[in-house]
């Protein structure tokens, strides 16, 4: 599923410890109201600068998804954002 600034509920843009160098994170709900937490390249959010999602649970592991909804890996948020940003 490939997201677009206009179908998102964000709560939270900018960078912490966890941010790949040169990209920008963003938690907020995708259009199904999943809580996911967002990455994209740059310093701002843009469509076309998007890199992916990951997909945030109560329990268990994160999932990663791409741009294009392809599956990227579950486990600890900060790797699976560098999966995102090195895809």
């Amino acid at each position: 599923m490939r997201f677009t600034l206009a179908d998102l509920d964000l709560y939270w843009v900018g960078t912490d410890d966890t941010t790949p160098t040169g990209c920008t994170l963003a938690y907020g709900y995708d259009p199904l109201g999943n809580r996911r937490l967002f990455l994209w390249r740059g310093d701002q959010p843009s469509d076309d600068t998007f890199l992916g999602s990951v997909l945030t649970k109560e329990q268990g592991p994160s999932t990663a998804y791409g741009p294009g909804g392809g599956y990227v890996g579950s486990g600890m948020s900060g790797d699976l954002l560098d999966r995102l940003a090195n895809a």
